[in-house]
């Protein structure tokens, strides 16, 4: 007497980093910018470089394409479309910087950092507008300080909460946030740190204490996403390594409350209660939930304003024309998927845009020579398919196949 499952079962295994097909995926990844890889570079250094930086973080084709257009967004400060050894050194930057920072150009940006976040982020209005408002009070306090006069009741701590729906632009408003700050001097540096905040937890006992401090001594505004992650549990009772990094939060927060920017971010305000874990981090943990000052409560992207225009600006900015018709298509989707609660908001946008181009490469015939239009041009039918495969696709998850389980 046994169970028996009614599909064939498969094992697949990840190819040894230096493999001509994570190879194959560096150059591709490459080439879809228009850029190609010096012979000059040896590929399988770079490859198992790179591993051992990501260490346990490595995902395969995903850093590996994370790591071609980190080299090609620093290359196009430079000239020339060929990727040199040079060109990947900044590998031995540290993580941080390597993975999650973008380059800053506080210094040579051509416009100010106000403008760049009205001009790269829609909508969002309120949040910007609270943005302004909140570098405002800081410089008021510098004046006030400068004058001699009492800063009583401005701004005890420089510690922000941002909460929302996942894919609503936390991260990037706060890239922002700390560009506008440096642009005018209210921090006592220019280093950005963006990381989730279970990386602040250490390794063995002791170690968070000390990690913790040395990121705070290091960065000057500091963007711990998933905040609720610090207070993890197991029916009920916080592990040592959460206690030790709230605990020490809390002493970094209070110590550095006037010369940090310290934004803590996570799930909740417009979503199903169940996973508002930030309120439930925040009720669980009465010393950071009284040392934040500032609350950011981003809202959901309309699917029939704001979401079109955020899939435009996304298809723009990676060198796509969108056919006309297009609008109509990409409403209904996400209208659709709105529904859901698995709903990504900004994501989806991202989602659909790289299906459409699956689809519409697989619609191309390279057999005959191909105009510029028809190569960088994104049809209704192509997004019409891709929508309807994530759809399906998500069908599925909701309700998966149930294959007859019994004795044999």
């Amino acid at each position: 007497m046994y169970w028996t499952l009614n599909y064939p079962l498969y094992r697949i295994d990840e190819p040894d980093v230096d493999s001509e097909y994570y190879q194959m995926v560096l150059k591709t990844a490459v080439a879809q910018h228009g850029y190609e890889i010096a012979p000059e570079v040896d590929l399988a250094e770079l490859l198992k470089a790179l591993k051992k930086r990501r260490g346990r973080k490595f995902a395969g084709n995903q850093t590996i394409t994370e790591l071609a257009d980190k080299a090609i967004a620093l290359k196009k400060k430079s000239t020339g479309t060929i990727l040199q050894p040079e060109d990947f050194s900044f590998i031995s930057q540290s993580l941080t910087d390597l993975w999650q920072n973008r380059p800053q150009e506080h210094n040579s940006a051509a416009i100010s950092a106000v403008e760049r976040m009205n001009k790269h982020i829609y909508g969002l209005e309120q949040i910007k507008k609270q943005v302004i408002e909140t570098v405002n009070v800081l410089k008021l306090r510098e004046y006030r300080e400068k004058r001699g006069l009492t800063t009583d009741g401005l701004t005890p701590h420089n510690t922000c909460l941002f909460i929302g729906p996942p894919g609503v632009g936390k991260t990037e408003i706060a890239k922002y946030f700390a560009e506008i700050l440096f642009e005018e001097n209210l921090l006592p540096g220019k280093k950005f740190l963006n990381l989730n905040s279970a990386e602040l937890k250490g390794q063995y006992v002791g170690h968070t204490a000390p990690r913790i401090t040395r990121l705070f001594e290091e960065y000057d505004a500091i963007f711990l996403d998933e905040a609720y992650s610090l207070a993890a549990s197991h029916n009920g009772q916080m592990d040592i390594f959460s206690q030790e990094a709230l605990a020490q939060l809390c002493v970094e927060l209070e110590e550095h409350a006037r010369d940090k920017l310290v934004i803590l971010a996570g799930y909740g305000g417009d979503i199903r209660a169940e996973d508002n874990k930030m309120w439930e981090f925040l009720r669980a943990n009465p010393g950071i939930a009284s040392r934040i000052t500032f609350h950011f409560n981003f809202p959901r992207y309309s699917p029939d304003r704001e979401m079109p225009e955020i899939f435009k600006l996304m298809a723009q900015n990676a060198g796509w024309i969108l056919e006309e018709g297009w609008r109509d298509v990409v409403v209904d989707f996400f209208t659709k998927r709105g529904k859901d609660a698995n709903y990504g908001n900004a994501r989806e946008g991202r989602r659909l845009l790289e299906q459409a181009i699956v689809i519409q490469a697989g619609n191309l015939d390279f057999s005959v020579e191909l105009s510029d239009d028809e190569l960088k041009t994104l049809n209704c039918h192509d997004l019409k398919e891709a929508t309807a495969r994530i759809l399906e696709a998500e069908n599925h998850l909701k309700n998966p196949d149930k294959p007859p389980i019994g004795f044999r």
